[in-house]
């Protein structure tokens, strides 16, 4: 059986006004956290537009920080042991 941890952030870091843009925020993926969709986690934009509906817009992040831990069975053992199995958390 293997057991692995990873562990993932970041954080954007702006010279002068200190403000960042929407484009150059994280987005995360399905591949970095797990269960979401892109864009699916994370500050929205939900504020009301002019014909009467409102905006729901992602915005992204300037940090963020993602942990995952995996066990499974590794391909060789588990031809004789039966199926693999592999656990996400």
């Amino acid at each position: 059986m293997t057991l692995r941890a990873t562990f993932e952030g970041g954080a954007l870091n702006w010279l002068g006004d200190n403000s960042s843009r929407s484009l150059d925020r994280f987005v995360l993926s399905p591949s970095v956290m797990r269960g979401f969709e892109p864009g699916g986690i994370g500050p929205r934009d939900r504020s009301a537009r002019a014909d009467g509906g409102t905006y729901d817009d992602f915005l992204g992040g300037n940090l963020f920080a993602v942990a995952r831990f995996d066990a499974g069975i590794p391909p060789r053992r588990a031809r004789r042991a039966g199926p693999a199995w592999r656990g996400v958390l």
